[in-house]
């Protein structure tokens, strides 16, 4: 009897990660009966993380009222099972929080996403994944900081606590700093290695992304650095420049200076989680995928996380995606065996969209019947 091991990530805006490993397990049942199959959805620590985590039952789902990045009031979801929690900042300070038309890249606050660390914490974990992707803001952890009781204030003791006001920043107050992170290891799942500041910064490179135009992302620049210098001053080390500072507009520098948090890879975090390596012993085949595969799966991604994983226990990985972008080819670099795209005749990137579910099965269906027909 054959063990596949179904490992698919979500298809952004069409499926869920589990819906898509269910989609791709039908396939495969289809051309191997008789073969276990295993659905274990997961995610690189961005969106869709929470979802993917669910699955391990000693997890409950937890909600609290957070502040979203325009400043409404809202309700945002976490897991902890009283040991160690799951907190998804796009949950509560997202991109899709806020209207396309509505968002403002320089007022957008990460402050919710503080709040829910502080929820989860309640809940008695000692450990928390904080999972970073899909942020709206650019705010250097200003908020977020702000939530737990860091103050960063201007040259007259102000408080600031908006990203376009950073500038002003000339100093952190650590006197109000909260004590319900004391003991708690934070780590932070991120999938980029950018800095903070310059270049290849947190704004120049995603603020166009969030809305910022041309001379606000300059202006979040450099009040970047001036927050990233107070940092400096008030834990003594340059934390803007590790690698994946950048990430989520700076998320993660005052939590590495004033909590002791980690950044480490997302896939590697969610697999860990996931006991990935115990769930693919024996296997014969994983099946991974995600909605787009180019250039960018090999770098840290979810696919290429497990093309790696799964080659170090010496277990194949077929890759089945919804289209083929530039450069999808690396991730033969990274244990990926073959790849697919689920198209089955000419079809627009709509009728793809629509009919993915099947088009997933009717995949797993043809390469497994090819495999074992």
């Amino acid at each position: 009897m054959k063990k596949i091991v179904v490992a698919m990530d979500s298809f952004k805006g069409c499926l869920s990660s589990a819906d898509a490993g269910g989609s791709v397990a039908r396939g495969v049942a289809r051309a191997l009966p008789d073969a276990a199959i295993t659905v274990l959805p997961v995610a690189d620590g961005g969106e869709g993380t929470l979802d993917a985590l669910k699955v391990r039952a000693a997890y409950r789902e937890y909600s609290a009222p957070v502040t979203a990045p325009d400043g409404r009031a809202i309700t945002a979801r976490f897991l902890s099972d009283g040991k160690s929690a799951v907190v998804e900042m796009a949950l509560a300070s997202g991109l899709t929080l806020t209207p396309e038309g509505e968002r403002d890249a320089v007022a957008a606050t990460s402050y919710g996403a503080g709040e829910l660390l502080l929820a989860a914490a309640r809940t008695g974990a000692r450990k928390i994944l904080l999972c970073i992707g899909g942020s709206a803001t650019t705010d250097g952890g200003l908020g977020l900081a702000a939530a737990l009781g860091i103050r960063f204030l201007d040259a007259g003791g102000a408080r600031v606590f908006y990203a376009r006001d950073m500038e002003k920043i000339v100093r952190a107050d650590l006197s109000e700093k909260t004590e319900l992170l004391d003991g708690v290891t934070v780590e932070i799942a991120c999938d980029v290695t950018n800095p903070l500041c310059g270049p290849k910064g947190a704004a120049r490179v995603y603020g166009s992304q969030k809305g910022a135009s041309p001379m606000q992302v300059e202006l979040l620049d450099r009040g970047l650095g001036r927050l990233n210098e107070a940092v400096r001053a008030a834990a003594g080390s340059d934390f803007g420049a590790l690698p994946g500072a950048g990430a989520a507009g700076g998320v993660s520098v005052p939590l590495a200076a004033f909590f002791g948090a980690r950044l480490r890879s997302g896939i590697v975090l969610v697999l860990e989680t996931l006991e990935f390596d115990k769930s693919i012993r024996d296997a014969d085949w994983v099946v991974a995928g995600e909605g787009r595969v180019d250039n960018q799966s090999a770098q840290g991604k979810a696919l290429s996380g497990i093309g790696k994983r799964a080659a170090a226990a010496g277990v194949p990985v077929l890759a089945i995606a919804g289209r083929l972008g530039a450069g999808y080819e690396s991730v033969y670099e990274r244990g990926v065996r073959g790849i697919f795209a689920i198209q089955n005749k000419p079809m627009s990137a709509e009728e793809s969209i629509a009919a993915a579910p099947e088009l997933l099965a009717d995949c797993a269906e043809r390469i497994f019947r090819l495999l074992y027909g």
